[in-house]
């Protein structure tokens, strides 16, 4: 083989190689830009489930059907603090109903700043005690007046799924008249 045609095949050799080399780069081109595509694509999807996730959460509204606010709710604890004191009295003990009644009990009394204290255990979501936060409200009105009343809701899972949730309310201060 003579000079001339080695010139020619290393020449084409070196094209070759070029071309590959070339063909090499732009493929690493291509598969950073799919990566860095990709990336954005994806931080893009999670902005738009986020933001589609929170446009469509129901948040409880204060207008709601099943809460009862301004009149209502005076309407509500203005009945409830103002049960008048024969008709407890009338009540009394429950009769025969209860079976555990109360005792007395010795010892000293429970008190802060010389005024009784009482202690109410229990839980905003749970029906039984909404009932039991009006009872307290009634009995405790013939000792004060009450400011801050609100009213919550129960679990309307605690029951029965199909069940509205309960009315109750949330203690607030209880001022001595």
């Amino acid at each position: 083989m003579g000079k001339a045609s080695r010139t020619k095949v290393e020449s084409s050799r070196r094209e070759k190689i070029a071309a590959q080399q070339a063909a090499a780069r732009r493929a690493e081109q291509r598969r950073w830009i799919l990566i860095a595509g990709g990336s954005v694509f994806v931080v893009i999807v999670i902005v738009v489930a986020f933001v589609a996730f929170s446009a469509n959460k129901k948040t409880p509204t204060a207008t709601s059907t099943s809460s009862l606010t301004g009149t209502a709710l005076a309407s509500v604890v203005s009945k409830a603090t103002s049960v008048p004191a024969s008709t407890l009295d009338s009540v009394g003990n429950g009769g025969g109903a209860v079976t555990n009644k109360p005792i007395t009990i010795s010892g000293s009394a429970l008190t802060s700043g010389g005024k009784p204290e009482m202690l109410y255990e229990g839980a905003e979501y749970c029906p039984y005690c909404a009932a039991e936060r009006w009872a307290m409200v009634v009995a405790l009105s013939r000792f004060g007046t009450f400011s801050g009343l609100a009213t919550t809701h129960s679990s309307s899972s605690d029951i029965s799924p199909t069940r509205p949730p309960g009315r109750s309310l949330t203690l607030s201060t209880l001022a001595n008249t």
